[in-house]
């Protein structure tokens, strides 16, 4: 399995920097999530955001029954301090989030040995235009069904809107996001 993790778009997205511990490549620390995604069953690290580079965050996520991680640890230290009204800045779930994204695994199909990619770099290829354009013409079809899953499990896994992440990823309205995503769960391409 592949150890190096991609920026996350999350976590940039909200000014954080996201420093995770290396997560051994053994299956054996991954948890299946249908349809066909691996997440860590722990990840630790450490995040600080831009505009408070002073504080640093220490967290611990572990995999939970709910198909999402669970914040089993969290330590803050500030070489200036933290005042109460300081702590309202920083979210908890964003927190969750960005520790979250960037460890994603799906394997790659074809070859003897089990390859892994990382769903965020599939996610930012300059061909994701040209998924969405087939996934449009072709319609609800196993392999549409099969990508809303992904999604679907994946926001729903690193704490986004899985309803939400399909329907932007995608390029979908929202009706027919919901009913593909309905559909996906039927087919039993969800948990």
């Amino acid at each position: 399995m592949n150890e190096q993790m991609p920026s996350t778009p999350i976590a940039d997205r909200w000014g954080m920097v996201v420093d995770r511990q290396p997560i051994e490549s053994n299956p054996e620390n991954y948890a299946v999530v249908k349809p066909d995604l691996l997440v860590p069953l722990e990840v630790r690290g450490f995040v600080t955001w831009a505009a408070h580079p002073e504080v640093k965050f220490e967290a611990r996520l572990r995999w939970g029954k709910k198909f999402s991680y669970i914040l089993e640890f969290v330590s803050i230290t500030s070489s200036e301090g933290i005042s109460t009204s300081d702590m309202h800045s920083y979210s908890i779930p964003k927190l969750i989030a960005g520790m979250a994204t960037g460890t994603v695994l799906l394997p790659l199909p074809g070859g003897e040995e089990e390859s892994y990619v990382h769903l965020e770099q599939l996610l930012g290829l300059a061909d994701l235009e040209a998924m969405r354009e087939r996934i449009h013409e072709e319609g609800p079809v196993t392999n549409s069904l099969l990508w809303v899953g992904r999604l679907y499990a994946y926001g729903r896994a690193v704490g986004e809107n899985p309803n939400v992440l399909v329907m932007s990823v995608l390029d979908l309205p929202q009706r027919t996001a919901t009913r593909w995503i309905s559909r996906a769960r039927t087919e039993g391409l969800l948990d």
